[in-house]
């Protein structure tokens, strides 16, 4: 499955998953103050009016809908293939549906309403949580596993290529039966003919074609999609035509122009851009928390050591953005001018400054 399909059908299953918890917390709020569970289970009652209580509670729902895609991406429960063991799918459900649960307990904690929620809500959210997407899942599996037992759901292929690209794309394909692609027919650019691929073409019902152009002419290529795309048949050309050590390979469009991009850095998203200020909010609540340890640690820099206590200097961002960066200081306030004195006794390599193993040196 292409990539663009993956993100769709994700994006899909985090609008879902993110109304599951919103939907929870509302299941289990009615279900705690509900008179006869209440009865039932010899409970102890709502102080004040349920329905009050939900009211002040309604922009727990927006939090809840930002944040569990977050939670649940960054277990990789999104990742992982659709067939995978129900051991790893579920553990992550549950480590994603644990954290969401502290989540909610520091949202009502932080707003001082956590007093106005019964203890066991959270727990039943959590629990209700973990279940409605376990049916979800199960759902999911039972039509992905219905699509694969029937040969007429299948997606059926043409692989173009030298007889190693081919195998290793017939391998890849293979160790994915979610996908449902067929293989049909494997060709060779450089022994089979335009019109040897129409026939095949018109022959058999092609979804699609799959070149591989790493060792192959790049006009065999364009004479290849150009006669899937008068057969209105999807052609897709694997170009790694480059390799690359650890920036990562994606296609856009500059003014029209198809170009390759390549990204070391990620990609934008709606996710990043809700990343950023939950970082700015988790950052000052550790700001806040730990306060009273770092007034400790900047009285005790300010009267061992003279200079400031805090050490800034310039770097090297996000997409090479400089920015300026404060640490507690732990040199000497003429470190930055000894650096090239003493270069010679750097004991390390890289970015990395080191001297203190030498007992003639003041460590800096």
């Amino acid at each position: 499955m292409l990539r663009r399909d993956r993100q769709v059908k994700v994006q899909i299953f985090q609008l879902v998953d993110a109304c599951i918890f919103a939907f929870s917390f509302w299941l289990a709020f009615r279900l705690r103050s509900d008179p006869r569970i209440i009865y039932h289970f010899r409970l102890d009652p709502f102080t004040n009016d349920p329905q009050l209580v939900l009211e002040k509670l309604v922009w727990i729902y927006p939090v809840l809908v930002f944040v569990s895609p977050l939670v649940l991406e960054a277990q990789g429960f999104y990742s992982r293939s659709i067939l995978s063991s129900r051991p790893i799918r579920y553990w992550q459900l549950f480590k994603s549906c644990f954290l969401m649960v502290l989540v909610l307990v520091l949202a009502l904690f932080l707003s001082r309403v956590a007093f106005l929620v019964a203890r066991w809500i959270p727990l039943w959210f959590g629990t209700i949580t973990f279940f409605l997407i376990v049916l979800r899942e199960e759902i999911i599996q039972f039509f992905a596993r219905s699509q694969m037992n029937g040969r007429q759901n299948r997606r059926h292929f043409v692989l173009i290529g030298n007889s190693d690209e081919t195998a290793r794309m017939r391998a890849e394909i293979k160790a994915r039966p979610e996908e449902n692609i067929e293989i049909i027919a494997a060709l060779s650019l450089d022994k089979s003919t335009i019109p040897q691929l129409l026939e095949l073409l018109h022959e058999s019902s092609v979804n699609g074609v799959i070149l591989s152009a790493k060792h192959a002419y790049f006009e065999h290529v364009e004479q290849a999609i150009r006669a899937c795309e008068l057969e209105g048949v999807e052609a897709w050309l694997i170009a790694d035509f480059f390799k690359t050590q650890i920036s990562r390979t994606i296609f856009d469009d500059f003014y029209g122009q198809p170009v390759m991009v390549f990204r070391t850095t990620p990609d934008n998203s709606w996710q990043s851009a809700l990343k950023r200020p939950l970082d700015f909010a988790v950052s000052a609540l550790v700001l806040l928390v730990g306060s009273p340890f770092y007034l400790a640690v900047a009285l005790l820099i300010k009267f061992s050591s003279p200079g400031p206590i805090l050490f800034r200097q310039q770097r090297s961002g996000l997409n090479g953005r400089p920015f300026t960066i404060f640490k507690f200081r732990t040199m000497t306030t003429d470190a930055e001018a000894r650096k090239k004195e003493l270069a010679g006794l750097n004991e390390m390599r890289g970015p990395v400054f080191k001297v203190t193993n030498d007992p003639r040196v003041t460590p800096i």
